[in-house]
């Protein structure tokens, strides 16, 4: 749902997943190549609650949001008015993000805190091949034979799979034998 649409400015390439709620009275720009997740609000004015009246007046404060290119926002996050989300930047799911957030940075938590940044070489390599995710309509991960990672011998065998599987599996080794009695 979109409200305020006269105050909504859109690049190319953008994919915004179902019921995510845009309040765009106060301005809202997103930029090229941005991915926003199912269930996302993005909520550019506010109220004021220090004015004539209880628990708030009828003024409505404009605090627009600026999303740059190549920006990843997971399922849930709540982007408040008053903020700038950096070019390349990844929105952690469930995040509630109140303040700027750096180019290339990975974000998360309520408030959003910095957890890491991506990695500048490999980015700025994709952006000069355009290598970007959405094209033409069409979700790149989505085509891609190996997109569900579940079945543990894919995973085992990809590289990033190396890495988490053997935890995983120790943790579900636990898991079962603490919670189930083995």
């Amino acid at each position: 749902t979109v409200w305020g649409e006269q105050f909504l400015t859109l690049g190319e390439n953008i994919h915004i997943g179902r019921h995510t709620e845009i309040m765009a009275d106060g301005g809202i720009t997103i930029g090229s190549n941005v991915v926003i997740s199912y269930h996302c609000v993005l909520w550019s004015i506010d109220h004021r609650y220090e004015g004539d009246s209880l628990p708030y007046d009828k003024a409505r404060l404009r605090r627009p949001i600026v999303i740059l290119d190549n920006v990843w926002i997971g399922r849930n996050v709540i982007i408040r008015g008053g903020v700038t989300i950096g070019e390349g930047a990844v929105v952690a799911m469930g995040s509630v993000v109140t303040r700027d957030v750096p180019p290339l940075a990975v974000v998360g938590g309520n408030p959003a805190r910095l957890l890491k940044f991506r990695d500048a070489q490999r980015y700025a390599r994709n952006k000069a091949e355009g290598k970007f995710l959405w094209q033409g309509g069409v979700c790149g991960a989505c085509q891609a034979p190996d997109f569900y990672l579940s079945d543990p011998e894919i995973v085992a065998n990809t590289s990033f799979g190396k890495k988490l599987w053997q935890p995983l599996h120790t943790f579900w080794r636990y898991a079962r034998w603490r919670w189930f009695g083995g």
